[in-house]
């Protein structure tokens, strides 16, 4: 990798901390900076995390790492202006990066962007609010929700308004983001506020492992799994108790008396409802940033036609397979897995994450499309077909959906724009998590923020311990090969150019959906698992039916009175009937007396 100096700007502030009356708000402009006139910061050092539960990650830092509501700060990676005099004017195109974990754990720092800024780019990383700081909602005025999103615009729009006195160019920007990161990312593009004083806040977008179709990507206000219900299972577990009369704005308001602490643990405890793969605490339909469902909003044609690069890693499901066997039959699936026990495990998923009426049929239907029929009993392959089922089902399907309709869209005058497609495909020799794992989710950020290249002095500078310490000149390659590409996309929007490694990198076309296959020797294929992800797009949603909610029923009394008035009819009848018997009893009585007594005469 060649040399060259680069600018850090570490911990600058793009909003003041929301805090006190600003929890549950919208950010507010600093109150320092560019535009009140305080141009000194000490920009040296990497600012708090935002509350989360970091011990999730806390095996990737050298020391201790803080958290603190004070946390929407920014980071910059700007190439150094003075080491060549003829780039001395010279406006670098903007990469700005959303790091992202199921919306609750995140921290820029594990993202250093100096390795990436080598490659003429002007790299910016944040930190935004999780969790239930930085999506709880409402569903109303008290507190509507999407934080981390209103984050992510005023970075951009901090960007939009001072990038230039870093060297960068505010009318080339490129948002990235990975895993709920990339969701983020997608939901801009099908969101109002994309744009500002009539300018487009980005320009071009890349999307790794996460898109705003995906099931995730969104709380489900539809069905039970309701915002509003989570944002009172958290007041209830931090003693703001809605059932005792609190109005929303009331429990709102309860909640901002309570220390960050409580709220970080007490959504730990929230747990998602049937039926949704997303939340507690994502974002949500709010009618503001998001107006309608983004499916709705793509249907009807309204998002950014931009340029976009997306792609999966090879197994991104192979957490979730690791983690759902142990969770639901506790079994570690080392060793494989043998047919009867996938059936159950589909079984168990299926009983636990929807209330589905024909659950035999829904079973049969993804058993059958995930069985290695030449051998269905070998169990690396029934193991490998389970972390297929996950990858396609969360990741797979949403994000093929969503370049689709960027390749495929019908807008007037030309305002299609192409999408580039890729397959990560490599793993390490000296890889450490279980080989049967494969490439999981997130290895290609890896790659992407040059991992293989932080030896222990750089992890010593930066404080940061990579996945692994030892790697090969292969690891380095594909790392240099992906900034290579994903740089040329920010710069020159195109992955490749005639200089990039004797490959070229078609774009995802309607007519063979072609895709770049990321490894030691890259090639292009086609129609990447499309016979999968109609699977879940199409036949899915036809045979898994919800059950619909129970609640208590209501009085009926125009019934009720039906029936009671078919009695009393009956009755009547009855008694009538018994009457007529009587009487002509009584008579037949007479006429036997009397016949009796004139035989007697």
């Amino acid at each position: 990798m060649p040399s060259r100096f680069i600018n850090i700007f570490l911990g600058v502030p793009y909003a003041k901390p929301p805090v006190y009356e600003r929890r549950f708000k919208p950010p507010e402009d600093p109150g320092v900076g560019w535009d009140s006139g305080i141009r000194y910061w000490d920009a040296a050092y990497y600012r708090d995390a935002c509350p989360q539960e970091l011990w999730h990650i806390g095996d990737k830092y050298q020391y201790p790492r803080n958290t603190s509501e004070d946390c929407l700060h920014l980071n910059i990676f700007a190439p150094n202006l003075t080491d060549r005099s003829e780039n001395k004017n010279k406006d670098y195109p903007v990469f700005v990066f959303v790091q992202g974990d199921d919306y609750k754990l995140g921290d820029s720092k594990l993202y250093p962007g100096h390795i990436v800024a080598k490659k003429e780019v002007l790299v910016v990383t944040f930190n935004y609010r999780l969790g239930a700081l930085g999506f709880m909602s409402t569903l109303d005025s008290s507190s509507p929700g999407n934080y981390g999103l209103m984050d992510l615009i005023h970075v951009l729009k901090f960007v939009r308004n001072n990038i230039a006195e870093f060297g960068g160019d505010p009318n080339k920007v490129t948002l990235a983001g990975s895993g709920s990161g990339a969701a983020m990312v997608s939901l801009m593009l099908v969101s109002p506020h994309a744009w500002y004083n009539n300018k487009q806040l980005f320009h071009q977008a890349i999307l790794m492992s996460g898109s705003d179709l995906c099931e995730w990507s969104t709380v489900d206000t539809v069905w039970n799994a309701d915002a509003m219900t989570y944002s009172r299972d958290l007041g209830r577990q931090v003693g703001c108790d809605a059932d005792y009369g609190l109005s929303n704005h009331e429990l709102v308001e309860c909640l901002r008396d309570r220390h960050y602490d409580e709220i970080v643990n007490a959504s730990a405890t929230v747990y998602k409802r049937y039926g949704s793969l997303a939340g507690p605490f994502a974002p949500v339909v709010d009618g503001d940033l998001l107006p309608k469902s983004p499916k709705v909003l793509r249907e009807e044609g309204e998002f950014l036609k931009v340029k976009i690069m997306a792609g999966l890693t090879r197994d991104e499901g192979a957490y979730y397979a690791k983690n759902s066997t142990r969770d639901i039959i506790g079994l570690n699936i080392e060793e494989g897995l043998d047919q009867d026990t996938f059936r159950e495990i589909l079984y168990k998923m299926v009983q636990s994450r929807l209330e589905i009426r024909n659950v035999h049929e829904v079973v049969g239907a993804m058993e059958f499309e995930y069985t290695f029929w030449s051998k269905p009993d070998n169990k690396t392959a029934v193991r490998q077909n389970l972390i297929d089922l996950w990858s396609d089902q969360v990741y797979g399907w949403c994000l093929d959906a969503t370049l689709k309709y960027h390749a495929l869209c019908d807008a007037p005058n030309d305002e299609c724009q192409p999408v580039w497609m890729y397959e990560f495909n490599h793993r390490s020799e000296y890889e450490l998590i279980d080989q049967w794992m494969g490439v999981p989710h997130g290895k290609d950020v890896a790659y992407l923020f040059g991992t293989p290249f932080i030896n222990e002095t750089l992890g010593n500078i930066t404080g940061l311990v990579p996945d692994q310490w030892d790697w090969t000149y292969l690891d380095r390659n594909i790392s240099e090969f992906m900034q290579d590409m994903w740089a040329n996309f920010t710069k020159y929007s195109m992955p490749t150019t005639d200089w990039t490694r004797n490959v070229t990198w078609y774009p995802f076309h309607q007519y063979n959906l072609s895709y770049l296959h990321i490894t030691e020797f890259s090639y292009m294929d086609i129609n990447y698992r499309q016979s999968h992800y109609a699977f879940w797009r199409e036949y899915y949603p036809s045979i898994s039916s919800r059950m619909p909610i129970t609640t208590t029923p209501q009085p009926t009394p125009h019934p009720l009175v039906n029936y009671q008035i078919a009695t009393w009819a009956l009755v009547g009848a009855a008694l009538i009937t018994i009457f007529i018997i009587a009487a002509l009893a009584i008579t037949l009585w007479r006429k036997g007396k009397s016949s009796m007594m004139d035989d007697e005469w």
